[in-house]
């Protein structure tokens, strides 16, 4: 999983924004399964990556799993919003997958509180 950061920006963020295909710097590269530590202050975080999902899922769907996620967020798949989680502890979030052929802007918006760690406590999965 090659998940990214966006940099901070002001206003609502679009969770269909991504990195020109020049930008190695602006946009933060991690692994899902260790929390980003508390911020000094509430806002949101968009975090992303684009996949393309094995032949079965491509023919009839799946299921995304995003198994721990540390805070409130919004799950989207190609700018849609397909799930929500309102709650400040670790938990599951999971959403249908869509079928068809070619790659998907996966993205999560965090919202982080002042002073409470937030992101991914877990792996984030898609299976048929």
């Amino acid at each position: 999983e090659n998940w990214r950061r966006a940099p901070e920006q002001a206003g609502p963020l679009n969770p269909d924004l991504r990195p020109k295909d020049n930008d190695m710097n602006s946009w933060g590269w991690f692994r899902a399964g260790v929390p980003f530590p508390a911020l000094d202050r509430d806002t949101e975080v968009l975090c992303a990556v684009e996949v393309e999902a094995y032949a079965r899922v491509r023919k009839s769907g799946g299921v995304i799993e995003c198994l721990g996620l540390l805070g409130p967020a919004t799950l989207y798949i190609n700018g849609q919003k397909v799930a929500e989680k309102t709650s400040d502890d670790s938990a599951p979030l999971s959403a249908p997958f869509p079928k068809g052929a070619g790659k998907h802007w996966v993205s999560l918006i965090f919202r982080a509180r002042r002073g409470q760690p937030f992101g991914f406590t877990d792996v984030v999965r898609i299976r048929a």
